[in-house]
């Protein structure tokens, strides 16, 4: 651990910007985002980051550790955006709330879905 930790103290700035290239281009292969051809492009950019990240570590191992750390950070950060959206009722990006219109009364209706369109005018 403590090789670790002297490699981090050692980290230069080329390292800190493919270190933020990976970070960047990571998350974006992994999402809809960017489209398929975006994520095709994003992947290959997070590759050849970590790739020159770990190449410029010394040694190599450490950075290919510390990638590997980060990697589980951003799993971590999505699992728990994922778990504070499930607790606020989020679904697709809009808050879904429960209508009285709607026949069965645990239905949740998305408020700009066709659905409560109708319900609201009907």
């Amino acid at each position: 651990m403590n090789e670790l930790d002297t490699s981090l103290h050692a980290i230069g700035p080329e390292q800190f910007v493919l270190a933020f290239a990976f970070l960047i281009s990571y998350p974006l292969s992994l999402s809809s985002f960017a489209g398929l051809r975006g994520r095709r492009w994003a992947g290959l950019g997070a590759f050849a980051a970590a790739a020159g990240f770990a190449a410029l570590t010394d040694p190599w191992m450490n950075g290919v550790l510390l990638l590997a750390v980060a990697v589980v950070g951003v799993g971590l950060f999505v699992a728990a955006v994922w778990a504070m959206s499930a607790m606020l009722g989020l679904v697709e990006g809009r808050m879904a709330r429960t209508t009285d219109v709607a026949s069965d009364a645990d239905e949740r209706v998305v408020p700009d879905s066709p659905r409560a369109v109708v319900a609201r005018s009907g």
